[in-house]
Formats: structure tokens, sequence, C-alpha cells
């Protein structure tokens, strides 16, 4: 009896393992069809509904604003310091023209009076010379 027993353990065992493959690839079947329709939807439909949006967005909304800010805020200011910095120039000009005069007499003057004179000579290790640039 025993045998019987042990043989209808190993049927029985093989039936539900039958039963139960055959709901493995009922569920895989499931299961792909779900992650190939999620992939679909993530890059067919979602991914150029986000593009699309995305680009009419900055058509319609970020090209104007940006324009707008530039012709009445940025490129007025730079107009602005440009001239306040053209006019500055053209009113410190000549005083600073003046004012270089000045100081190149002031050097001359202090040329004259150095305390120490350098004459460098080449030595044996030495092949280069001072030059007057």
């Amino acid at each position: 009896m025993t045998g019987i027993a042990d043989k209808s353990e190993k049927l029985v065992r093989r039936g539900v393992q039958e039963v139960f493959a055959a709901l493995r690839i009922f569920v895989d079947f499931l299961l792909i069809l779900i992650l190939e329709l999620l992939r679909f939807l993530a890059y067919n439909v979602f991914g150029l509904l986000f593009v699309g949006l995305l680009t009419t967005f900055g058509d319609y909304f970020f090209k104007p604003v940006l324009a707008a800010m530039f012709n009445s805020i940025l490129q007025p200011l730079a107009v602005f310091l440009y001239n306040v910095g053209m006019a500055l120039k053209t009113i410190f000009g000549p005083l600073i023209d003046i004012f270089r005069a000045l100081l190149i007499q002031f050097a001359m003057l202090l040329r004259a009076f150095r305390l120490v004179e350098v004459n460098w000579r080449a030595g044996p290790r030495d092949t280069r010379g001072v030059e007057d640039v």
C-alpha cells in the first residue's frame, strides 16, 4: 500500500505542479502585458505629451516673458550704464591727462634722486646680459 501511496503522491504533486505552471504562464503573460503597456505609455504617450507641453509652454510663455524683460529692463539699463561710462570718460579725460603730465614730471624728479644704481654684468655661468627695453 505504501508503494501506491507514494505513486499517488507523486502523481498528485505532478498534477498540482502542472496546474501552477499553467497559472504561472497566465500570470507571466499578464505581467508582461502590463509592463509593456506601461512602457508604451511612458515613452510614446507621456514622453511626447511632456515634450509638446514643454515646447508650447516655452514658445508661448518663456519667450515672451524673456523678451519683455530684456526690452524693458536689461537693454535700457545696459544702454544707460554705457552712456554714463562714456560721459564720465569724456568729462574726466582732460583731467586725467593733466594729472598724468604732473605725475610724469614728479617721476622725472624722483628719478634724478636715485639712491642706488645697479649695474649687472654677466658672470662666467650667466651669459645673458641686461637689455634696455
